[in-house]
């Protein structure tokens, strides 16, 4: 049976499984920096056509998920095999989830199109080729630091996937960009707390609006937007800039979580499907350094070491799902845990095991407890616990997201 592999080597990484009939499927991330913040997907496969069409949807399956993604053919006919590769941003949720699914899985089944052929993969060894893949990926991104280490706090080059700090004459900010242009970040004028703002550099899909409906979804957790949204920053390859009103009695919400180990916040565009997403690695240290030069003791701000938690984020968008929905997604929680608890134990759900945040519920599964098969939470490590993060779309409910926290 075929077994995954992990290789590194000239300022790329990947993990990828070859068939016996030389179909392959497989991950990869380089330095190449369009292909920053990236994750490559490669798919060899026997070809059914001598002229495959410009991009071509593939479907597959690993147990009960279904994935799609747009691929387009790479170069032409190689050992009766054609390449297709597809792009995705490394921290987008479902990517996210893709890739949990494949270390997890037993086997990913493509689906026949007018491209190609019907082909299977197993996913032995997946779990440590792609756990390695997971470690080397920011390694790469982040110019040989350790995955997991702090970036320095002063200032990077664009394209870096941490937080930094920036000063410049009159300004300290705290910023993270990516290679597009693209940022989010907070500054202000040194000393000056009143003139502390929210800064967002963001593609022209929101050219046009003088008050866009800028929020934050932190970790697949959507708070409201932000109040007083003013363009003004300077703008350039095809990205214009805005500010937002800081508030930190409106916004414990955003900071509670920003400050409390999440890690990616996404700005949703003017589609549904378009987001800006970004890593929070480093985000502590360089808001806190900033806080301090602004005029702010950041151990007073929500999330810091001398805030106490609170209960309920007043930021936090109004619950839309209905409660009997959310009742029916408990009941399927249930159904899922029980088995993991010894014959006839009954399951302690709390309420605060569901955040609903606008049309999103977040299920804290550290929070089940019961007699457990074997005595630990099954849905916990050692540190962290998973996050089934949940869209309602009206009639049901869609996964979205995977988290440990």
């Amino acid at each position: 049976m075929a077994q995954w592999r992990y290789e590194a080597s000239n300022g790329e990484a990947r993990a990828y499984v070859v068939n016996p009939d030389r179909t392959q499927f497989g991950f990869r991330c380089t330095t190449r920096p369009e292909d920053r913040q990236n994750i490559l997907i490669d798919l060899y496969v026997v070809p059914l056509t001598t002229a495959p069409d410009e991009e071509e949807v593939a479907r597959f399956t690993i147990g009960t998920w279904t994935f799609t993604m747009e691929t387009l053919p790479i170069g032409a006919l190689r050992n009766g095999l054609q390449r297709y590769q597809s792009r995705m941003d490394f921290l987008h949720p479902v990517q996210v989830n893709m890739r949990n699914q494949v270390s997890r899985g037993s086997v990913v089944r493509f689906e026949q199109t007018f491209d190609f052929a019907r082909v299977n993969f197993s996913l032995r060894g997946s779990a440590r080729a792609m756990e390695r893949l997971e470690a080397a990926c920011p390694v790469l991104w982040n110019g040989g630091r350790a995955p997991g280490s702090r970036l320095p706090v002063q200032a990077a080059p664009s394209g870096n996937i941490g937080w930094n700090v920036e000063r410049d004459a009159q300004y300290v900010r705290a910023v993270v960009r990516r290679r597009d242009a693209v940022l989010f970040g907070i500054q202000c004028e040194r000393g000056r707390a009143d003139q502390t703002r929210w800064i967002f550099q963001l593609s022209n899909t929101v050219l046009g609006q003088t008050n866009p409906p800028l929020a934050l979804v932190i970790d697949g957790q959507r708070f409201a937007p932000f109040e007083n949204v003013t363009p003004g920053m300077f703008t350039r390859d095809a990205v214009l800039g805005y500010y937002a009103e800081f508030s930190p009695e409106l916004q414990a919400g955003v900071l509670q979580a920003l400050r409390g180990g999440a890690t990616h916040v996404s700005v949703p565009l003017t589609s549904s499907t378009q987001q800006a997403v970004f890593g929070l690695n480093g985000f502590p240290e360089a808001f806190d350094t900033v806080m301090a030069e602004c005029g702010y003791d950041p151990d007073s701000l929500p999330g810091g070491a001398g805030m106490p938690a609170r209960a309920a984020s007043p930021d936090q968008e109004p619950a839309s799902v209905p409660d009997e929905a959310v009742q029916a997604l408990r009941n399927y929680i249930l159904s899922v845990v029980q088995p993991q608890c010894t014959p006839g134990a009954s399951v302690d759900l709390p309420d605060d095991a569901f955040r609903v945040s606008g049309d999103r519920v977040s299920v804290l599964l550290g929070r089940a407890d019961c007699d457990w098969q074997f005595r630990i939470n099954p849905f916990c490590g050692a540190a962290r616990c998973q996050v089934w993060i949940y869209e309602w779309l009206g009639d049901r409910f869609e996964l979205i997201a995977e988290q440990l926290r």
